[in-house]
């Protein structure tokens, strides 16, 4: 088996096996790996495909770093969004206190519900 013939079956099986879900799933639907031609016939030999994966981090004192990942990427000012039952407790309070002592502005948002409803 040639390697470009290797390089797209690669590309090939991480396509398939990638996030189906909107936010990860390639932009265009129906998208696909497609091989392309120079204007002199020959195959190209470039290869691009797109690898989107979530950053999950768990476990014990995980919620004190979320002050120093905003600084890091560059958040001027960050919008925290909790349930009104939860703002009171000390995973939301150990949030700001990570947000304050990284100087990250923030605003906190605790006027929320989680489905809309017809009530007005």
């Amino acid at each position: 088996m040639s390697n470009s013939l290797r390089a797209v079956n690669l590309v090939s099986a991480v396509s398939r096996a990638s996030c189906r879900c909107p936010a990860h799933a390639l932009s265009i639907p129906g998208s696909r790996v497609t091989h392309h031609s120079h204007h002199d016939g020959q195959p190209s030999t470039d290869y691009a495909f797109e690898m989107a994966c979530s950053n999950i981090r768990y476990g014990p004192g995980v919620t004190k770093e979320v002050g120093m990942d905003m600084k890091n990427l560059g958040a001027s000012n960050v919008c925290l969004m909790v349930d009104p039952n939860l703002v009171n407790l000390p995973p939301v309070k150990e949030t700001l206190n990570s947000l304050h002592k990284n100087n990250v502005q923030y605003s906190l948002f605790s006027g929320i519900s989680i489905e809309p409803t017809d009530e007005r």
